[in-house]
């Protein structure tokens, strides 16, 4: 903590916010893989801290030929946020760039083709950028970040609204070390 303390130290309006412990990234957390159908899916748990979410379609023989998943919930301030995704963004592995705190509903809508049983398959889950408090703008507008009490040297930052956040993964979540940042939402 003293290294990263040193990095922001006399550093004006910086805010340290702590993110959890965020697991790793989990590709069936919100939907465990099912026999992809139009409705409603069944929503098996909700993000473990605000995060970005991912879903994939296993398609086993190519027999589906159009499908759209739309998923709407909360993000960290309590906007309503939406994504739809493809059925080729589903195949190829689809990464959302929202934050969610939590999932009001996975709906699959448009499916056409042939799905067969235990082979064409959805799953939706968690990815790997933890939202922060506030929006930023600008990635310089994050100081340090921290995970388990480790500076990370290079994480990835997310900006926009309903879109901020970092990806400190490369360090390992793991569900027990703490990720705190300190950035400037002001900043800019």
């Amino acid at each position: 903590m003293t290294t990263i303390r040193a990095q922001v130290r006399g550093l004006t309006g910086t805010t340290a916010a702590a993110l959890g412990a965020p697991i790793a990234a989990d590709d069936d957390r919100i939907v465990v893989a099912v026999d992809i159908a139009n409705g409603a899916q069944i929503l098996a748990a909700q993000p473990d801290v605000p995060r970005n979410l991912t879903a994939t379609l296993t398609d086993a023989n190519n027999s589906v030929t159009a499908a759209t998943l739309t998923i709407v919930g909360k993000t960290p301030q309590g906007l309503t946020v939406t994504e739809v995704a493809t059925l080729s963004q589903l195949k190829a592995g689809w990464v959302g760039k929202a934050i969610y705190h939590t999932i009001a509903s996975a709906t699959v809508s448009g499916v056409t083709g042939t799905v067969g049983a235990g082979a064409d398959q959805l799953k939706v889950g968690v990815g790997n950028v933890i939202g922060l408090p506030a929006p930023i703008s600008q990635a310089s507008q994050v100081k340090a970040v921290s995970l388990g009490a480790v500076p990370v040297a290079s994480p990835t930052v997310a900006i926009g609204q309903n879109t901020s956040g970092v990806d400190a993964s490369a360090a390992t979540y793991n569900g027990t070390k703490a990720l705190v940042v300190w950035y400037n939402p002001f900043e800019g």
